[in-house]
């Protein structure tokens, strides 16, 4: 594949790594913004770009670039919120 040459992946590669630098664990979200600006302006060279570094982010992060909002959310594992973070309420309990 022509997109993967050593020099462009190189590019695409540190990219990803400012995205990281920067935005941390919402690198992901942000490149995706900033592909969706790029595809708007119809700066077709910069929407490709990004999609290859959104794909080196998605793996990365570990995260399924065709995934749904919701559907990550139900297939996330649960983890520990820290102190005074309620994540389920007992049977007895209301919201109100």
């Amino acid at each position: 594949m022509w997109m993967l040459w050593p020099p462009y992946r190189r590019r695409v590669l540190a990219e990803a790594d400012e995205y990281l630098e920067s935005f941390g664990n919402r690198a992901y979200s942000q490149c995706r913004t900033d592909c969706i600006e790029a595809m708007e302006k119809r700066d077709y060279n910069r929407w490709a770009f990004l999609s290859s570094v959104r794909g080196v982010l998605a793996k990365k992060l570990g995260r399924d670039r065709y995934l749904d909002t919701a559907t990550g959310y139900l297939e996330q594992e649960p983890y520990d919120h820290g102190p005074g973070i309620v994540v389920q309420r007992s049977k007895d309990t209301t919201l109100h």
